[in-house]
């Protein structure tokens, strides 16, 4: 199996990437991270630096579609603006099978605008 993650790489944190890796790792699940930032720390804590990384999703859309990649399932996660949720969608449109599972966060950027 193979999931493409949508979200956000924090340095402290229980969350993101890491969680995302780790857990589909552990249950023998290919993780092809698509990072939509990275930051410090998640935005729980009272300060963190963040590097917002939109116009990634694109980018990895298209070499992705040239190499052939199908996907079992698609997740997303901290997206960092607007722009960065309908690049997400249109990855999971033109990404997504039949089969293909697809796991939207609800929060996805609750914070966002504060930033």
């Amino acid at each position: 199996m193979k999931v493409a993650a949508i979200n956000d790489l924090s340095g402290f944190g229980k969350c993101s990437l890491v969680a995302d890796m780790t857990v589909l790792a552990a249950m023998g699940i290919q993780c092809c991270p698509i990072p939509t930032a990275t930051l410090s720390a998640q935005t729980g804590y009272p300060s963190y630096y963040f590097k917002d990384l939109t116009g990634i999703i694109p980018e990895y859309l298209k070499e992705w579609e040239k190499q052939g990649e199908t996907f079992d399932g698609i997740i997303t996660g901290f997206m960092m603006s607007s722009l960065q949720a309908i690049n997400s969608l249109e990855f999971i449109l033109r990404m997504r099978s039949e089969g293909t599972k697809v796991l939207v966060d609800p929060v996805m950027g609750g914070r966002w605008q504060n930033l």
